[in-house]
């Protein structure tokens, strides 16, 4: 039986809330904040002329009246449950069904001996993995819209993952079909686009510059207009 499925999820539960950047409870979170609490601490009974003890601090930090109430012992034990118990239950349900998997199919091969791979129909399916070579909003950070007005002028960290991207699945014998808005050949350097030519992925069009074909105004056409409309002035769009 292979138990690394189990301690593989137990391990990056435990990661992901003491390592974590992000969590509330990660070892740096709580470094910081029993740091700043014990500097307050200290500080305080400085100014009063008071001895900073240990003890004192501890009782400061962790008063009795919360660390002895029904709610803390509830909170803790909900932490700990959902950490490790359910871990622990959860991996113990992932063993149980590869343990009865693994029976069941060495019965089976013991009853009816080992049979050959069918054969695939001339007529299988096929997995198209496809790439928009095009900027996006909310790009690098939440709120930042100025690449709507420039869908096709591609950045190098775009560019860079694109060019991974296709190498990935070309090391695995496949392609990539990429989608490119036409803009980005104004780019001075596009040999990163020749050379995803050159690898055997297809390139196809996605407009010029990202228009909505489906516009029945000048402003929906792309974003720049609404923000040129000058640029559109007099144009007629639509039936």
């Amino acid at each position: 039986m292979d138990l690394t499925r189990g301690f593989t999820f137990l391990f990056e539960k435990v990661e992901k809330i003491f390592l974590s950047p992000g969590s509330a409870f990660s070892v740096t979170s709580l470094a910081c904040a029993l740091i700043v609490a014990i500097a307050f601490v200290v500080v305080r009974r400085r100014r009063r002329n008071r001895t900073v003890r240990l003890r004192t601090i501890l009782h400061a930090l962790f008063p009795s009246r919360i660390t002895a109430s029904a709610s803390h012992s509830l909170d803790v034990g909900y932490f700990f449950f959902n950490t490790f118990v359910f871990s622990l239950i959860f991996g113990g349900a992932i063993l149980s069904y590869q343990a009865v998997s693994n029976a069941t199919i060495a019965g089976l091969v013991n009853v009816a001996g080992q049979t050959q791979p069918a054969a695939l129909h001339d007529i299988v399916p096929r997995i198209a993995i496809t790439l928009d070579l095009e900027m996006s909003a909310e790009y690098p950070v939440a709120g930042m819209t100025e690449w709507n007005f420039q869908k096709g002028n591609l950045d190098q960290a775009t560019k860079d993952y694109a060019v991974e991207a296709g190498q990935i699945v070309r090391e695995r014998g496949a392609v990539l079909h990429y989608f490119c808005v036409a803009r980005v050949l104004e780019q001075p350097d596009v040999t990163w686009l020749q050379g995803l030519a050159e690898a055997g992925h297809p390139i196809g069009n996605h407009t010029y510059d990202h228009v909505y074909v489906l516009a029945q105004t000048p402003e929906e056409v792309q974003f720049r207009f609404r923000r040129s409309p000058w640029l559109t002035a007099g144009i007629r769009v639509g039936p």
